[in-house]
């Protein structure tokens, strides 16, 4: 399955669960190949984004596992549903690393585009 429809899947998947998610994604943020976000200039992705909450420090912190389970409701961060809707890549995507980093920025700016049309 290409990127574009699998961001496609993930973004209905994520209007069904979660209405206008889109517009609490930071696009300066948005970075799919990072799993983590802590907030305001630091890059996370999407559901690092949504998972985010605010610590007792008043840092937000968000985490794509956590994200996964909370949001869509998976059991794994591996779950089959995560690389099939496009917020994540799959082994072979990844095997070769100069490619990984190409398919990682592809899925980033798809992923951008969709929101955009959203918002």
């Amino acid at each position: 399955m290409r990127f574009s429809t699998r961001v496609r899947h993930g973004a209905k998947h994520l209007d069904s669960l979660m209405p206008g998610w889109a517009r609490k994604i930071r696009l300066r943020d948005l970075d799919l190949k990072h799993g983590e976000y802590a907030g305001k200039g630091d890059c996370g992705c999407i559901l690092a984004q949504l998972d985010a909450w605010e610590d007792d420090s008043g840092r937000h912190t968000g985490d794509y596992g956590r994200g996964a389970r909370s949001i869509l409701g998976v059991p794994s961060y591996t779950d089959p549903v995560i690389k099939a809707e496009g917020f994540s890549l799959n082994m072979e995507e990844t095997a070769n690393p100069g490619m990984a980093d190409t398919n990682w920025a592809e899925l980033t700016e798809l992923w951008k585009d969709e929101i955009r049309s959203r918002r």
